[in-house]
């Protein structure tokens, strides 16, 4: 699964707490302008987050529950320009 979101000047907020997984790896790819972006992920899958971001931050929280054998992955590839990233799993 792939999905990408574009954002100007704002900010997005995804909740994949209630999403059914069901490929191996699912992709998010964010574009920003001038927004922050906040993912919030379910307690046990593998989080690999990449991108470039210039005048923002980035912060991963993946939560205490470790992924178990065989979790999917959720892969976030963040592109901003003056935003931050937040990915979560609450």
């Amino acid at each position: 699964m792939k999905t990408l979101a574009l954002l100007v000047f704002g900010d997005v907020k995804l909740d994949l707490r209630s999403a059914v997984i069901g490929a191996r790896t699912s992709t998010i790819t964010l574009v920003t302008l001038f927004g922050d972006s906040a993912v919030t992920v379910p307690e046990g899958v593998h989080v690999e987050v990449g991108g470039l971001d210039l005048f923002g931050d980035r912060e991963l929280d993946a939560g205490a529950q470790g992924p178990g054998p065989g979790a999917p992955t959720i892969r976030i590839v963040s592109y901003s320009l003056f935003g931050d990233l937040r990915v979560r799993t609450r």
